[in-house]
C-alpha cells in the first residue's frame, strides 16, 4: 500500500467487541433500516428489541434460485445450510467457535453488503435465531432493495518506469481514478484476485467517508524508493476509474518485479476480463 494511505488504513481497521453469551429464546422485535444504496452496495442497520438476542442477515440477488422463495421458507433454507456448514467444520476440526460466532449478530449493528450487481433487485432478510438449537424464532423481516445503475467509463492506463519512479498516465485526464499496490502474494492470499483487492480498498475509504480524498486525476508519479520492497518479490499495482465510491471502469493490474534493487514492469492484466 502506498505510504500516505498505510497509517490511515491501519487505524480504520482497528475495532471489534465481544458479545455477552446470553441465550434468548423468546421472539423479539427486529427493526430494519436502509441507510444507503449504491451501485454495488447496500448499507442497512438492524436493531433488535433485546440486545442479547441472536439474529442473522442475508442479502440475495434476483438471479439466485432461492430469491423467489417466501421469506420464511428462504430463512429456513439458509439456516439449514448454515447449520450443515457449522456441523461439518466442527467435525473436521476446522472451526473452534460457536454457531453464534459463525453466523449470528447481537445488538444494533450496521451491515454493509458489498460486491453486489448494479441495477439489480436484492432481497434483504433479517431473522432471529436460537443458536443452541440452530432454529428460527419468530417472524422473518424481508425487504426488496434495488441497487443503483453504475455508468461505466472507458479508461485505460499507460505506465513508464524511470528507475524507482513510476509514471501513471490515464487515457482520460479528466476522469477521477484510484490506484494502489501491494505484494502479489498478499493480494491473492487475502483477496483472491486483483479486482477484489482494489474493490476492498475503494470500499474501505468509501465506508469512512473520504474516498474522494484518495482519488487521482491526470498523470501521477510515484517514487518507490521510500518504500520497503522485498527483493525477488512481485508487486501488483491496481488502478481504475472511480466515482462516488464505485468502480466505474475495468481495473488495470500492473505486475512489477523488484530484484537486486531494481524495478521492472512484467506485464498488465485487466479485470474483469470481459469488455465493459
Amino acid at each position: 500500500m502506498r505510504r500516505y494511505n498505510m497509517l490511515t488504513a491501519a487505524l480504520l481497521l482497528l475495532g471489534g467487541c465481544t458479545a455477552k453469551e446470553v441465550l434468548i429464546t423468546e421472539p423479539v422485535s427486529l427493526d430494519l433500516k436502509i441507510e444507503q444504496v449504491k451501485g454495488s452496495k447496500i448499507v442497512f442497520t438492524v436493531t433488535p428489541g433485546n440486545p442479547d438476542a441472536c439474529y442473522a442477515v442475508s442479502v440475495r440477488p434476483a438471479n439466485m434460485a432461492e430469491y423467489d422463495m417466501p421469506d420464511r421458507e428462504m430463512a429456513l433454507y439458509l439456516l439449514s445450510i448454515g447449520a450443515d456448514t457449522f456441523r461439518n467444520r466442527k467435525q473436521g476440526g476446522a472451526y473452534e467457535g460457536s454457531f453464534a460466532d459463525m453466523w449470528c449478530f447481537r445488538g444494533t449493528r450496521t451491515h454493509r453488503a458489498t460486491h453486489l450487481d448494479s441495477d439489480t433487485d436484492h432481497r434483504l432478510l433479517v431473522f432471529q435465531v436460537n443458536p443452541s438449537t440452530q432454529t428460527l424464532i419468530g417472524d422473518v423481516i424481508g425487504l426488496t432493495v434495488r441497487t443503483k445503475p453504475v455508468q461505466m467509463r472507458e479508461l485505460s492506463f499507460s505506465y513508464k518506469l524511470n528507475g524507482h519512479v513510476l509514471t501513471i498516465t490515464p487515457s482520460d485526464p479528466e476522469l477521477p481514478y484510484y490506484w494502489d499496490y501491494d505484494r502479489e502474494s498478499r493480494v491473492y492470499d487475502n483477496y483472491n484476485w486483483p479486482y477484489g483487492y482494489f474493490y476492498s480498498l475503494v470500499d474501505m475509504y468509501d465506508q469512512y467517508g473520504f474516498v474522494d480524498k484518495v482519488y487521482s486525476q491526470g498523470p501521477e508519479d510515484y517514487d518507490f524508493s521510500g518504500d520497503w520492497l522485498k527483493d525477488g518479490e512481485n508487486y501488483l499495482l491496481t488502478a481504475g476509474a472511480c466515482e462516488d465510491g464505485e468502480i466505474t471502469s475495468r481495473v488495470s493490474a500492473l505486475t512489477l518485479l523488484y530484484k537486486d534493487g531494481k524495478l521492472e514492469i512484467i506485464g498488465e492484466s485487466l479485470y474483469p476480463r470481459e469488455e465493459i
